[in-house]
C-alpha cells in the first residue's frame, strides 16, 4: 500500500476556515494534487491536516494515526520528477459590474520541488520524503528542506 502525503501545518494563533460561510461552494484548494478542502473546515492553530493519496481509513491504519488529527484523500499524484504544490486561500468576495458575487483566490504557499541539486534526491521516488525545516519560512526555499 503506496502513500503519498502532504501536511499542512496551521502557523498562526487562531483557528481558521478553509471555507467561505455565505459561498459554501468556495473552499481553500491545493494545486498540484487537485485537491480542494469540503465545506465545513477548519484548521485549528497549530494543527496538522493531512492529505494523502489512499483513503483515511487506510492511512490511519498504516500509521496508527489518532481519529483528532484530520486526513483527507487527494485524487492527484504527486509527480516524482518535480512539480509546483500550492494552498490557495479564499480573499474576500467581490461583484463584478454586472453583479454577479465571485471568490478569489490567493496563494499563501507554494513548493516548486525538483529532482536535482540543491533539492534532496533521494526523495525523488525513492522512499523518502521531503520535510519542511521552518515552517515560517517561504516553502520554495531548496534549503528549507530535507528528506
Amino acid at each position: 500500500m503506496n502513500s503519498e502525503l502532504i501536511v499542512i501545518e496551521s502557523i498562526v494563533d487562531t483557528t481558521v476556515d478553509l471555507w467561505h460561510r455565505t459561498l459554501t461552494d468556495s473552499t481553500w484548494r491545493v494545486s498540484g494534487v487537485r485537491f480542494e478542502f469540503p465545506t465545513g473546515t477548519s484548521i485549528e492553530a497549530h494543527e496538522k491536516i493531512v492529505l494523502t493519496s489512499i483513503t483515511p481509513a487506510n492511512f490511519r491504519t498504516k500509521y496508527n494515526l489518532e481519529d483528532t488529527i484530520q486526513v483527507f484523500q487527494y485524487n492527484g499524484k504527486i509527480s516524482n520528477g518535480g512539480e509546483e504544490i500550492g494552498l490557495w486561500a479564499l480573499d474576500r468576495s467581490d461583484t463584478t459590474n454586472s453583479l454577479k458575487v465571485f471568490m478569489p483566490n490567493i496563494l499563501l504557499d507554494a513548493v516548486e520541488y525538483e529532482t536535482s541539486s540543491p533539492w534532496p534526491v533521494s526523495a525523488s521516488g525513492y522512499g523518502d520524503f521531503l520535510l519542511r525545516i521552518n515552517n515560517d519560512l517561504y516553502g520554495n526555499e531548496s534549503t528549507n528542506w530535507m528528506p
